[in-house]
């Protein structure tokens, strides 16, 4: 569906060619495994692992492991996180795939029941449930999942798995294959080629060993859209992702949020780095069918998606947006707010861990053409993480002078995700300059 001229302005063709920072690490083991937009300023892969307490971070939100919690390492390394379920049903999904074991799916199902059951709001162990039920033929059970899942869900669902077998296998292996050389990456661990995983990560496997076989796939059969499915797999937490980033532990709600930036019904939001929708799909839940939500990105595999569940889910107000990098392809003074969610990290990154950078490059041409897109008086919306351990990023105080030589006034901090994140809320003055 191509959207209506009169919402989207014409742009220009031309797409990015670099890579997501998290695929980065992978490529340089894997070269050329999967082709993905580095999120500079509106990639499609933005948000880092979560970091929370406990071994959130790990299991994705999930319940622990049944009858048993986090394991003691010989020595001493510290205690181990448990292995989150989602990665063991999808194992036991691929054995069905590769040997028709119909045991096999009863233990996907029973995986993905318990998260279901534990974490309803859990995006991916409902995807592999409702997959399990329809690889079992009960088409009863199905359809109340899909029904339970919701029209978002349920199009993913849809969209995903309804291919041919082969087709859904090499989704699956290639979501195994990001994953172990995830878990090596956090773990500071060499996995050698084709070696059984005997702790993965650091996680002991309580059902065999996992292979990573980092040498077993032809990075050539990834399907061109595996980086969507990608981040619904790992990086996907739904509702529990503000909850988790909260410090310390406290009740914490997207209404919450949405007041704490002034969001409202009718406003019309540009989301700069939309990626799979997790932001854009709860702006357009508050700003309603009289607002608008523009879901801008860089990765057309991210805007076809969501243009998929504009059409399809229920989301007329949703808008996504094929942009540039440095250029939204937004008319000016034609949003009421701009979000950017953990983007600056990344152009930090992409400027070689040089930020500050008020000359030009990616984080000032993104600024600047924000800027332009706010309505005098509108406001402009920064969450993102501190950097630590010597990555590239933004202190807050370099967000404020790059978003002063913007022409931003700061307005308030909100300290909710201190210290490790920070959410600062600027406007565009009602006065002053106009352009660039």
């Amino acid at each position: 569906m191509r959207p209506v001229r009169s919402e989207i302005p014409s742009r220009r063709t031309r797409q990015w060619g670099k890579t997501s920072k998290v695929w980065r690490r992978m490529i340089g083991r894997l070269a050329g495994f999967v082709a993905l937009s580095l999120n500079l300023s509106l990639a499609c892969d933005q948000p880092p692992p979560v970091e929370a307490p406990g071994d959130a971070a790990i299991t994705n939100g999930e319940p622990p492991l049944p009858g048993g919690g986090a394991e003691q390492s010989p020595d001493s390394t510290p205690p181990l996180p448990t292995q989150p379920l989602s990665f063991k049903a999808q194992n036991a999904l691929l054995r069905y795939y590769e040997s028709g074991d119909q045991a096999s799916l009863d233990e996907a199902l029973r995986y993905s029941t318990t998260i279901v059951e534990s974490v309803p709001q859990h995006r991916y162990g409902r995807l592999l449930q409702a997959l399990t039920l329809d690889l079992q033929g009960k088409g009863a059970e199905l359809g109340r999942a899909l029904q339970d899942m919701g029209p978002v869900n349920a199009v993913t669902w849809s969209y995903f798995f309804k291919r041919e077998p082969q087709q859904v296998q090499k989704l699956l292996e290639c979501s195994r294959m990001a994953i172990c050389l995830k878990i090596e990456h956090r773990s500071g661990q060499h996995i050698p080629n084709g070696a059984p995983l005997e702790y993965a990560g650091g996680q002991r496997s309580g059902d065999g060993p996992i292979r990573c076989m980092e040498n077993s796939l032809d990075p050539g059969t990834c399907p061109v859209d595996f980086p969507i499915f990608e981040r619904l797999t790992w990086v996907e937490r739904d509702a529990i992702r503000l909850q988790l980033w909260v410090v310390p532990e406290k009740e914490y709600s997207f209404s919450l949020f949405a007041e704490h930036i002034g969001l409202s019904s009718g406003d019309r939001v540009a989301d700069i780095g939309a990626g799979v929708g997790w932001f854009s799909l709860r702006f357009a839940d508050v700003v309603g069918t009289t607002g608008k939500v523009f879901a801008l990105d860089i990765d057309r595999h991210c805007v076809d998606y969501l243009k998929l569940l504009s059409s399809k889910a229920g989301y007329p107000q949703l808008v996504p947006v094929l942009s540039e990098p440095g250029d939204l392809t937004l008319p000016h003074r034609s949003v009421d707010l701009t979000f950017m969610g953990l983007v600056l990290s990344d152009l930090a990154l992409a400027e070689q861990g040089q930020p500050g950078d008020e000359q030009g490059g990616p984080t000032a041409d993104l600024l600047a053409s924000a800027f332009r897109s706010l309505v005098p008086g509108g406001r402009a919306v920064i969450l993102d993480q501190v950097p630590k351990d010597g990555k590239p990023g933004y202190q807050v105080q370099q967000v404020h002078e790059l978003m002063e030589a913007a022409g931003f006034e700061h307005v308030r901090s909100v300290a909710d995700f201190a210290p490790a994140r920070y959410l600062e809320i600027y406007r565009r003055p009602a006065k002053g300059r106009t352009s660039w």
